[in-house]
């Protein structure tokens, strides 16, 4: 690709991260390559294409590297900790280089959409949560493109899409706390079965003793 925008271009100027794949379902219920395999896609295919066009981009007229992350960046999901944990790398390596490529005039923009209109969820590698999101309410592709074309143009540092997701990540900033209690509810709600079974397996029956 860095060859290509050379031969065809002339060199590159913006480096757009967009390539991102998910999973759902609780950690306990995964074996470790289902996180391996998002880690490779959202993190490290950003990372080691970011590396491989570093050069390209020094050369640019008024170059950027545009990371496309989430709102699971910025507040963890339960039933999505692969991929929340990817974003929230993408968070931190987008904070770190975007100090040291000042030197070097390269601006480092970080997008968090929120919900947002592709085949995202279809092509998950698995689908197991309780609870699906409905990305159908939420942003067209173009209009994400659209926006986060704008926050370019301003030079801006971060930004994130859909109202939900802006209220979502101020409340949590706000009250941590507030946030914690209401997924804990919501993971004890959709288990509710699951819990009483258990409670009942390890209550002690009528004729169990204690001998001390």
């Amino acid at each position: 690709m860095a060859d290509e925008s050379v031969r065809q271009m002339g060199g590159l100027d913006v480096l757009i991260n967009n390539a991102g794949i998910g999973a759902t379902g609780h950690f306990a219920d995964a074996d470790a390559s289902r996180m391996r395999k998002i880690f490779e896609v959202n993190f490290f295919g950003l990372t080691e294409t970011t590396r491989v066009c570093l050069p390209l981009l020094k050369q640019g007229k008024t170059p950027a590297i545009l990371n496309i992350s989430s709102v699971a960046a910025r507040r963890g999901l339960p039933a999505r900790s692969d991929y929340s944990a990817s974003k929230f790398a993408v968070q931190g390596f987008s904070e770190a280089i975007r100090s040291e490529l000042a030197k070097d005039g390269i601006d480092v923009l970080l997008v968090n959409p929120g919900l947002t209109q592709t085949n995202f969820s279809k092509n998950m590698i698995e689908q197991k949560a309780k609870m699906q999101l409905d990305h159908l309410r939420g942003m067209t592709s173009e209009q994400v493109a659209s926006a986060t074309l704008d926050c370019l143009a301003r030079g801006s540092n971060e930004a994130t899409f859909t109202l939900q997701g802006r209220m979502l990540l101020l409340v949590n900033k706000l009250f941590p706390w507030f946030v914690d209690m209401m997924t804990r509810r919501k993971v004890r709600q959709l288990f509710k079965d699951e819990i009483a079974a258990r409670k009942v397996t390890l209550m002690p029956s009528s004729n169990s003793s204690v001998t001390l």
